[in-house]
């Protein structure tokens, strides 16, 4: 056993290195064993514990003697280690953390019965566009399996072609056994690793064919029952790793030299599937999933059925900048100083963008600082003079106040303070939002082409034209304000007609198709912009000054102004 060392601030080793005491190991023990019983596959198991043991190091470290000594400083502290460098690995490992001090409340081994309560519920994902195998790429496979002669080209010729015909997970395919394998009716049949969930797919001849040459030419001759095993003594089971370096060696010739996971193949055979107009319920079937949740995320990338969610223009026919300074350059000076500025640290170190909310404090600042406001406590008056209803305030603008207020005496009360948390507050009246219908529309893009500036100056021109396509590009590809006036021109692809929308709503990236008319009206107005008046920029819509895109204020007045300018006919 390794000795601890208390002077090297949060050294956590190995959990197998280590000896807990009879309370600590008690608990822990019951949690994994709960864990088997909720049919955890053994990896998850093995990071869960990891996760664990670390916690029970740091309580070590701290000398506590029980479970029940567990406060909400501690575990505070405990989630501020960075253990992970990715947002996903600490929104796991605090995902972990919730749930076994959750298992501790539930069987009584915590006498705090609210201090799960200060874990955060979920941290902010960053949400990537997945990436799939090119047409060059698949074609490399093809004709990689055809060439291969060597026992380990063989071999990664028939584990590739399984993970991109059948989408089995790298653990599924070097724990692929030889009675797996029904040559007779062309199956193959497993329990997946992960899920645990049974699947039978069709064996395909050119997967079979890849199989059948490696056991034939490149497998050695051993005992051990899998499929794929060691090229040298002693014989037995691969490693994961082996699945992801076999695709790259595959795909060698054609690689840019960054590497490529294994996982991208089982992404690749679902999005081939939905391309070719199966259902859902046929990809959860073939990648033995237990519901639809995970197979959501590959239908962002099927193309052929995405692209028609793009609309042509013949189918219409059928303050930022502002309050980004303010964000960055303002100081806080009221009594509340200390909290609303570690409340801000907080979310930002969550992953949060926090830029909005971070606005609605720095008005509460100024608020106390104009109400002599010195005592550090919300109190009920406070929250009623701050959250009271002003005329001229959409019930949208309070939620939001009130919401941020919630999350300011939360992160108080979580640091010892007794504030008064407010009542929650719904804006949503359930009005039916207006849709404009076809004449609408059309009227609108009239008004639209029509408009000529009143002033007759090189950057009102330019602006006329932009809103005579940015709003033909919202409409078409179904964009957000924010997103259209933020893209640049590296984010879009004039030749595959598609664009990039990064870091969007909740974090989130996905890819959309422009329809080709749509897509050539962008080329013509960038190449009038260029020619005309020698006006270059990295956005696709700048404002007058190319450094910056068109402001959200300046988008939304000239599109009431064009709604205004509508010409209703009476037929």
């Amino acid at each position: 056993m390794q000795k601890f060392d208390p002077l090297k601030k949060y050294s956590f080793r190995k959990a197998r290195d280590w000896k807990y005491p009879l309370w600590c190991s008690l608990a822990v023990n019951a949690y994994l064993d709960w864990l088997r019983r909720s049919f955890h596959s053994e990896g998850t198991i093995r990071s869960y514990k990891y996760v664990v043991y670390n916690f029970c190091d740091f309580l070590l470290l701290k000398k506590l003697s029980s479970f029940e000594d567990l406060n909400r400083n501690l575990i505070n502290e405990f989630l501020r280690i960075d253990l992970h460098s990715t947002v996903n690995g600490t929104s796991g490992r605090n995902s972990v953390l919730r749930q076994f001090i959750t298992f501790l409340e539930d069987n009584n081994y915590l006498a705090d019965q609210t201090i799960h309560g200060v874990i955060p519920a979920k941290l902010a994902h960053h949400r990537k566009i997945i990436t799939i195998l090119s047409d060059e790429q698949i074609s490399c496979i093809n004709e990689y399996r055809k060439t291969c002669n060597s026992p380990i080209e063989l071999r990664d010729a028939a584990m590739v072609m399984i993970g991109l015909k059948l989408g089995f997970r790298s653990s599924n395919v070097i724990n692929l056994k030889l009675s797996d394998i029904d040559w007779m009716n062309k199956k193959i049949s497993i329990t997946q690793y992960k899920t645990k969930v049974s699947i039978s797919l069709p064996l395909s001849v050119d997967v079979g064919n890849a199989v059948f040459r490696y056991m034939k030419y490149g497998r050695p001759e051993c005992d051990d029952p899998h499929v794929f095993v060691r090229h040298k003594a002693p014989y037995g089971i691969l490693s994961g790793k082996i699945c992801s370096n076999a695709l790259n060696r595959v795909l060698s010739t054609v690689s840019d030299g960054s590497s490529v996971k294994f996982h991208t193949l089982r992404k690749t055979f679902a999005t081939s599937i939905l391309k070719n107009n199966a259902g859902v319920e046929r990809v959860i079937d073939a990648l033995g999933n237990r519901d639809s949740t995970t197979v959501n995320v590959y239908l962002t990338y099927d193309e052929l059925h995405m692209r028609k969610c793009a609309l042509s223009q013949r189918d219409v026919y059928s303050d930022g900048r502002c309050n980004q300074m303010i964000l960055e350059e303002y100081i806080f000076t009221s009594c509340f100083l200390n909290d609303i500025q570690g409340l801000i640290e907080q979310k930002k170190q969550s992953g949060y963008i926090y830029d909005s909310a971070k606005y609605i404090l720095i008005q509460f600042d100024k608020f106390c600082v104009e109400n002599h406001i010195d005592r550090a406590i919300i109190t009920k008056e406070l929250s009623d003079t701050w959250l009271s209803y002003h005329a001229d305030e959409a019930k949208s603008r309070r939620a939001s106040r009130m919401s941020v207020l919630r999350q300011l005496v939360q992160y108080m009360n979580s640091q010892g303070s007794e504030c008064y948390i407010p009542s929650n507050f719904s804006a949503k009246s359930y009005r039916v939002p207006y849709v404009m219908n076809e004449r609408e529309i059309r009227e609108f893009f009239t008004v639209a082409d029509d408009y000529i500036p009143k002033v007759n100056a090189d950057r009102f021109s330019i602006l006329a034209e932009e809103y005579k396509v940015l709003f033909r590009f919202i409409y078409c590809c179904g964009l957000r304000v924010s997103e259209a006036r933020k893209l640049k021109l590296e984010d879009i692809d004039f030749e595959r007609k598609t664009a990039l929308i990064l870091r969007s709503k909740g974090d989130k990236d996905r890819l959309i198709y422009i329809a080709d008319d749509v897509c050539n009206m962008c080329l013509d107005m960038l190449d009038l912009l260029h020619d005309k008046y020698h006006f270059y920029s990295e956005y696709l819509f700048p404002s007058s000054d190319p450094n910056t895109p068109l402001q959200v204020a300046s988008i939304n007045k000239k599109f009431q102004e064009f709604c205004n300018n509508i010409v209703y006919i009476c037929f």
